[in-house]
């Protein structure tokens, strides 16, 4: 069967015999010479008022810049060979196809059963082009998502949100379509706006009789498909990329034949509402980051939804219930929302609770395994969610004296006595702050002692003693130059305190977190250089820099007790913080009945 490639073609052949299409190399469908396809000029398309509705089984508005950028230069550059050219070789620029199906409703004229991604990115470059006033008129048609249609006159929806408030960032923030659609109008403002001669000609490039751009379209209804829209859509996409799980499952719920038609609408609107508020919240960065989850551009409520079905793979789980016949199905998509509601929900209260925020927390940033959360919440759903368990304090306490430098329990028990810590002086843990830098584990008093630092490290170092003016009266003993030789540093060296060895460099006394950034910054200094650098970090938290409570408490010698001198850490400091940390995991494990949920 001939074979006809969608990307390749610049202007429509003559059908004659039935051939297979293909886009991307994926086969979409198959075309009969008899069937109502067309190509549309994006010229014409612009200037029709044609209502298109995007079915709620549909996944949002989703271009990014890339996606924005690219259409911009793709038009841009074709525009630009094509117009040298002349008229008798000039081409024209296929975008993509277009499915319509007829409406069964007055209110729109067309279901717009595919290309919507690109007829919004086209509707909203031209409402940045008349922004910048190089048009006086943006497109005609609209363009209403059935999952953004305003509920009330105080509700906005997506075609209003278009046509008259595209431009309104804080607007934009209500949901993640309105985001990707305020992003998309930025983006495309900054492209235009770079280039006077770009900005002014992309239009004429768009919209050339002879090479402008143009949609293939093909009317679903004009060939007698009988098949709903939805069932055209699920046709088109079994032989494209897919749409990611979370797309797909929300179009299981928003299927109108999941409920009785009297409330149809109202559930469809209902749960469009709460999924935005669900992957909004998700979306907050120190939430996501609570979670142990580090930043992404895919859809966040796949979280909740693996969480639910107890598996990665959860589109199956939903489809087995959603897409079969029953007579109850109102009742079952109901219900299984419900689910989805109360997995977020519980997770809202976690957060919002200060003693679990903290616990929950941790045991999210020290677990590997994906998703691990799930088993907590059905321990809670069991009512045996036992914090003390979850953490191993017994395991940790045991072998506290015995954990050295190199020990896998050396992270995990510096943490949690981190968090241990926050929730003792009621700090929040910065979790957005702690999952946007790697953590080392770091050596209070430094674990290779100056004296076996090369003449290069010796002279940096000496020049940050020489800058902090902590030791000049040991200084002015000395010639500064002469202090690069070897038995006079040696003699300078032995005079000061902060280089006294601790008995055990690498026991968890002498060991703290700290972000590598800060950690590559104050090097091999001496302690009080040590000290000056924390404190200026943990003031100026503009850098994006966490100090870690409990590293902070270490270089104040705040567990120090009566030890006066700042100039060291010494064996009596990292045996003091040593029981710090005993007594604040022992108190923890003894207070076991407090942190049960």
């Amino acid at each position: 069967m001939k074979q006809l490639h969608l990307e390749n073609i610049n202007n429509w052949p003559e059908i004659t015999e039935q051939v297979e299409i293909f886009k991307d190399g994926k086969l979409i469908g198959n075309l009969s010479p008899n069937e109502p396809i067309l190509t549309r000029n994006v010229k014409d398309i612009i200037s029709e008022p044609i209502r298109y509705l995007i079915p709620a089984y549909q996944r949002g508005y989703r271009w990014g810049k890339k996606q924005v950028i690219d259409l911009l230069n793709d038009i841009w550059e074709w525009g630009e060979i094509q117009s040298k050219l002349p008229t008798s070789e000039n081409n024209k620029y296929c975008l993509q196809p277009i499915v319509l199906k007829k409406n069964d409703t007055n209110k729109y004229d067309y279901d717009l059963v595919d290309g919507q991604q690109r007829l919004t990115s086209i509707y909203i470059i031209l409402k940045a082009l008349k922004a910048l006033e190089v048009i006086n008129q943006s497109a005609n048609y609209s363009l209403s998502y059935e999952t953004r249609i305003g509920k009330n006159d105080d509700s906005i929806g997506s075609e209003e949100f278009l046509k008259d408030y595209i431009f309104d960032s804080n607007l934009a923030d209500k949901n993640i379509d309105f985001y990707h659609m305020n992003n998309a109008f930025q983006n495309a403002l900054d492209w235009l706006g770079e280039d006077e001669e770009r900005k002014q000609k992309w239009y004429e490039y768009l919209i050339n009789e002879n090479y402008g751009a143009f949609f293939i379209e093909y009317n679903a209804t004009q060939a007698g498909d009988e098949r709903s829209s939805e069932r055209i859509f699920i046709g088109l996409n079994a032989g494209k990329i897919s749409l990611v799980e979370s797309e797909l499952v929300k179009g299981l719920f928003l299927k109108t034949n999941n409920f009785s038609n009297n409330k149809a609408k109202l559930s469809i609107i209902e749960i469009s509402t709460e999924w935005d508020r669900i992957e909004r919240k998700l979306r907050d960065k120190n939430f996501w980051a609570w979670l142990g989850q580090d930043e992404t551009d895919q859809p966040r409520i796949d979280y909740i939804l693996s969480i639910v079905a107890k598996s990665s793979n959860f589109y199956s789980y939903f489809e087995n219930q959603l897409n079969i016949e029953n007579p109850n199905m109102d009742e079952i998509a109901n219900i299984l929302w419900l689910q989805v509601k109360q997995c977020f929900m519980t997770l809202e209260d976690w957060y919002d609770d200060f003693k679990t925020y903290h616990l929950i927390g941790f045991l999210n940033q020290i677990d590997k395994k994906k998703n691990k959360i799930s088993n907590y919440y059905y321990k809670y759903l069991d009512d045996n969610l036992n914090f003390v368990e979850e953490t191993n304090v017994y395991e940790i306490l045991e072998k506290i004296d015995d954990i050295s430098y190199g020990d896998k329990e050396v992270y995990k028990t510096l943490l949690f006595f981190n968090i241990l810590t926050c929730i003792d002086n009621k700090i929040k843990f910065r979790f957005d702050d702690f999952r946007s830098s790697d953590y080392d584990i770091e050596h209070v008093s430094p674990h290779s002692q100056f004296d076996k630092l090369n003449k290069i490290e010796r002279e940096k170092w000496l020049d940050e003693i020489k800058k902090s003016g902590l030791f000049n009266e040991e200084l002015n003993k000395y010639e500064y130059r002469d202090l690069g030789t070897d038995d006079i540093f040696e003699q300078f060296y032995s005079n000061l305190t902060d280089n006294k060895r601790l008995d055990d460099v690498d026991s968890l006394g002498n060991l703290c977190l700290l972000d590598e950034n800060t950690n590559r910054s104050y090097g091999n200094k001496p302690f009080p250089l040590k000290v000056k650098t924390i404190i200026e970090v943990d003031i100026d938290q503009n850098k994006g820099n966490y100090i870690l409570p409990a590293t902070k408490n270490v270089f104040l010698k705040y567990y120090s007790g009566l030890n006066i001198n700042n100039i060291t850490w010494e064996d009596s400091d990292a045996e003091c913080y040593l029981e710090k940390i005993r007594d604040t995991l022992k108190t923890f494990m003894e207070k076991e009945n407090d942190y049960k949920i």
